[in-house]
């Protein structure tokens, strides 16, 4: 199906929502782009979940952790995975 170009000139955020509510097909496709974005989260987090349930008690330690130290945390996790896989695939190799 074709899609059509179309143009607003809602500059702020009220605007932007009284157009997405009076217009059904904005609202539709707000809509759609809305439960696919929400999916694809959960995937997320479900492909994710015990990085999520370490941050969550790394938050319960700290209650204040920056985007750095997050990122240090996980990353810090998955090169601990990473040398523990190797460990584990070179025993089983050999």
């Amino acid at each position: 199906m074709w899609k059509a170009l179309s143009f607003s000139s809602a500059k702020s955020s009220p605007e932007l929502e009284n157009l997405r509510r009076s217009d059904p097909v904005l609202h539709r496709r707000v809509e759609r782009l809305l439960g696919a974005e929400s999916e694809r989260a959960k995937a997320i987090i479900r492909r994710r979940r015990e990085d999520v349930e370490r941050v969550a008690k790394l938050l319960e330690k700290k209650e204040l952790v920056s985007g750095d130290e997050i990122r240090e945390f996980l990353v810090r996790r998955d090169s601990t995975s990473a040398k523990r896989y190797r460990a584990t695939s070179t025993s089983i190799e050999g």
